[in-house]
């Protein structure tokens, strides 16, 4: 193993050390406000054993207190890493890559950023090893600039505006929509009351600026005398399309018909009782729903008192899905949760709220209806993943009334069939979560009950425990 250096105008170095292995030389680069740890070698060298071009770690941060914790990274998230960088300040790049990329431009985070960037739009493989291998300050001097990322999307061609995201060193990439562009939201009525749908549908009128829409709505539940009159109003004003199935057992069958009537080049499955909290929520999910490379987009959903209800979700976590940060007031999250919660990022699964594209419904074969009402959605979602299809979840469109999460009431051939799901995720884990014990742990803390004295306790993880926990 040599090691190097690049000096830069600013004083910041680049450090780098080279590795031969089995697949070719590497060069192991990391910021200049950090270092390698003790075992980057033998962790490196093991990493290089996949022959993928561009490799990256999780890594040990160090607090202003002298506290230790560890970062843990997700699987390869192309839209969470246009959001901050994720990756961290450490890559393993082959001589190959680099020699087309060229290196880092500045040991700073921010050229490390950029450089990370540049790698991975040209790797071709990109492979996540879960283990530390550098150490830097959790609190870096300076802030990480929007320009890398203007840089990449200029170089990919891409028409966004970059604007500051909801935490520190984050971003804002919004794709423009082209005019016109009709969206069609399927509100799926089935075990909402009526006053759920009407919610809905009023806060549609009120608080959508979205002016191309048409509006589906979905049920399947028991005759009632007053929702018959709503339903019948509704069709008789021309406000909506109903479609009405009180002897229909599967809602997944009425959305798929919903989806086949649809007019708009975008649906929007939206569940009754929820309402906009975003008037640009349709907006915002179309510029990401459009990519040529995403399956569905899914929203931030809070409570109707504002607490987080539905969001990206966790699967296979203590043998059942749940999402995350269940019951923290939007707006006062923790810095691990900021992490999961508000930036664009990619995710397995969304529920409550997810936009598709209208020819990419039959492409991941419809709805499944061998799924319960609450798996429909997520199951979808699953689906278009294991297609290569690109999940997005954005914390820019947000929808209240959201109810928690459960997958409760189920028979029994919905719960083979939810096993059957998520056994996957239960054996290795969600790769769009870091699978490291004591990240799990952490997140699952905030759905405990907590006690006084107790709150949050999953945040004290010690370094060490943190550190052997991600190893293999």
């Amino acid at each position: 193993m040599r090691g190097g250096r690049f000096a830069h105008a600013s004083g910041m170095e680049c450090k780098y050390c080279m590795l031969e292995t089995a697949n070719g030389p590497y060069r192991a680069v990391c910021a200049g406000d950090g270092d390698f740890l003790e075992n980057s070698a033998s962790v490196m060298l093991r990493a290089a054993l996949s022959g993928a071009d561009c490799i990256y770690f999780d890594e040990q941060t160090v607090h202003k207190s002298g506290a230790e914790d560890t970062d843990y990274r997700p699987d390869w998230s192309p839209d969470t890493l246009l959001s901050y960088p994720y990756t961290g300040g450490a890559l393993l790049v082959s001589e190959r890559l680099w020699e087309r990329v060229g290196g880092p431009v500045s040991g700073s985070m921010s050229g490390m950023y950029d450089f990370t960037l540049r790698a991975t739009e040209h790797a071709e493989r990109i492979f996540h090893e879960p283990t530390p291998v550098f150490r830097r300050p959790a609190e870096p001097d300076g802030q990480i600039d929007a320009d890398a990322v203007e840089r990449a999307l200029s170089r990919r061609r891409l028409n966004a505006l970059v604007g500051p995201g909801l935490f520190a060193d984050s971003f804002d990439v919004r794709y423009p929509v082209p005019t016109g562009v009709c969206v069609t939201v399927v509100v799926v009525a089935g075990g909402a009351s009526c006053y759920g749908v009407r919610s809905t549908l009023e806060s549609i009128a009120l608080r959508n600026t979205w002016p191309h829409i048409e509006l589906i709505i979905v049920d399947n539940d028991p005759i009632e005398s007053h929702r018959e009159r709503y339903f019948a109003a509704l069709s008789q004003q021309n406000a909506a399309l109903i479609l009405r199935d009180p002897t229909e057992p599967d809602t997944a069958r009425l959305c798929n018909q919903a989806a086949e009537r649809a007019s708009g080049s975008l649906t929007l499955f939206l569940d009754a009782g929820l309402t906009f909290r975003r008037s640009d929520a349709i907006e915002r999910m179309t510029g990401l729903a459009i990519r040529p490379e995403t399956g569905a987009v899914g929203a931030k959903l809070t409570s109707s008192a504002g607490k987080l209800t539905g969001n990206a979700m966790l699967w296979g976590a203590a043998g059942r899905p749940r999402s995350l940060a269940e019951g923290v007031p939007d707006g006062a999250l923790p810095p691990l949760l900021n992490r999961y919660v508000n930036c664009i990022r990619n995710v397995t699964a969304c529920y409550g709220a997810i936009m598709i594209k209208k020819d990419r419904l039959p492409e991941a074969g419809g709805f499944d209806n061998s799924v319960p009402r609450q798996g429909m959605l997520p199951a979808l979602c699953i689906r278009l993943a294991q297609k290569r299809f690109r999940n997005v979840y954005t914390p820019f469109a947000v929808f209240g009334g959201a109810k928690r999460f459960s997958l409760s009431s189920m028979t029994e051939q919905e719960r083979c069939r939810m096993d059957e799901l998520l056994g996957p995720f239960r054996e290795h884990g969600d790769p769009m979560f870091s699978t490291a014990q004591a990240v799990i742990e952490r997140l699952h803390a905030f759905h405990d009950e907590e006690t006084p004295g107790k709150k949050h306790a999953a945040h004290a993880v010690p370094a060490r425990a943190a550190h052997d926990a991600a190893q293999p």
